[in-house]
């Protein structure tokens, strides 16, 4: 009857042997260990244990064949009073069995070491109870891990958040850590570039470091190079983000069809990587907003190539400036230089009123540089804006 319920539950033949020979018959009877086990068996499964965790639980710690149930619960309710969910404590459960055999005081010394060292009581929860055989570790060998980061000139907080987000890096070998940045110090990363870039995916720290060119795949056969995705990523690392790298397909396929060429795409996004980050309905109606402000086609991707920090801007700012410039007769000046776009409406305005009030029709002097003005017309920029308010 034992071997055959045994069976049943996914516990292999050399498993039931070894458990036999730890507890044998003369000792505790076939009927008893059924028994227990039966009872072991319903509970962990009434709280989310599939066979095969029940039985990693047994072989881990056989001795609990003849603990009782409420010893069990006992055990959770300790890591429930120490902020743990009940769903939490029994994962906990499943990767470190050898919790059944702890102290209370060893699992609170363990969470009162990590709250030391800044990490919140949340974060403490979510890294135990997704990493439990931290709980086995020597603190010693945390805090070194801990101090590593700080030592290489992570900030405190960035610390804190890739060790909360990726706790299996307290357990990983210095030397190893050391390699992957090392590897990316070899593709051109400053080490402020390998903070940024390792804050946003923490995973590049113990996975292969092909994982950036892998997820940039898409926009190597597009054409860029390797450069440019070292340049995307100082700029934005956190279009390594997995959410970011899905839509990049999109928004190649979007600016494709609002008819910029692939040659213009790379020179676009090389200079204002944020266009991965906004939504396609953006890059869309900002072109449309030109569109509809009476540039042809063929202007409109000229401008926002040029300045394709523009589709960032607001709509109504854009509009406002194009009704400035077409009253003034310069809006189509504009084609050609559209980064006037980006200059501050009122300082313009301030720089026409005072070349209109000198009678100077010169209107490719609004968008020169203060010095240039200064030298030129002898007032400052802020006597310029004092004058027009």
């Amino acid at each position: 009857m034992l071997e055959e319920y045994m069976l049943s539950i996914n516990f292999t033949e050399s498993q039931i042997k070894k458990i036999k020979n730890i507890y044998p018959a003369r000792t505790y009877s076939p009927s008893t260990i059924l028994y227990n086990i039966k009872n072991l068996y319903n509970y962990f499964k009434r709280n989310g244990f599939s066979n095969q965790e029940f039985t990693n639980l047994i072989n881990t710690v056989p001795n609990i064949i003849f603990t009782s149930t409420e010893n069990i619960k006992a055990k959770v309710q300790e890591l429930m009073q120490l902020g743990f969910k009940k769903i939490e404590a029994f994962q906990i459960i499943k990767e470190y069995p050898h919790f059944l055999d702890s102290s209370y005081l060893n699992a609170k010394k363990h969470m009162d070491n990590l709250e030391d060292l800044g990490f919140s009581k949340s974060a403490i929860i979510h890294i135990l109870s997704t990493h439990a055989i931290l709980f086995r570790s020597d603190f010693s060998k945390l805090r070194k891990r801990y101090l590593y980061f700080l030592e290489f000139g992570y900030s405190l907080e960035d610390t804190i958040n890739i060790l909360t987000e990726l706790p299996e890096l307290f357990d990983c070998p210095i030397t190893n850590i050391e390699k992957k940045i090392n590897e990316l110090k070899k593709m051109g990363f400053q080490n402020q570039d390998i903070i940024k870039i390792t804050s946003n995916l923490p995973d590049i720290l113990l996975n292969d470091i092909s994982l950036i060119n892998n997820s940039f795949k898409l926009l190597l056969d597009f054409g860029y190079d390797e450069l440019d995705l070292i340049h995307l990523i100082q700029k934005i690392p956190v279009l390594l983000k997995e959410n970011y790298l899905e839509t990049l397909s999109n928004h190649l396929d979007t600016l494709l069809n609002l008819s910029f060429s692939k040659k213009d795409i790379i020179f676009m996004t090389c200079n204002n990587p944020y266009l991965f980050l906004y939504s396609t309905e953006i890059l869309e109606s900002k072109y449309q907003s030109f569109i509809d402000l009476n540039y042809t086609k063929e202007e409109t991707i000229k401008i926002l190539k040029e300045a394709p920090i523009l589709f960032g801007y607001d709509l109504q700012n854009i509009i406002r400036k194009y009704k400035f410039y077409k009253r003034i007769n310069i809006e189509k000046y504009l084609i050609d230089n559209p980064m006037y776009y980006t200059y501050n409406y009122d300082f313009i305005k301030s720089r026409f009123n005072y070349l209109n009030s000198k009678n100077k029709n010169n209107y490719e002097d609004l968008f020169i540089t203060d010095l240039e003005f200064m030298k030129k017309y002898h007032i400052t920029k802020k006597e310029l804006l004092r004058r027009n308010n």
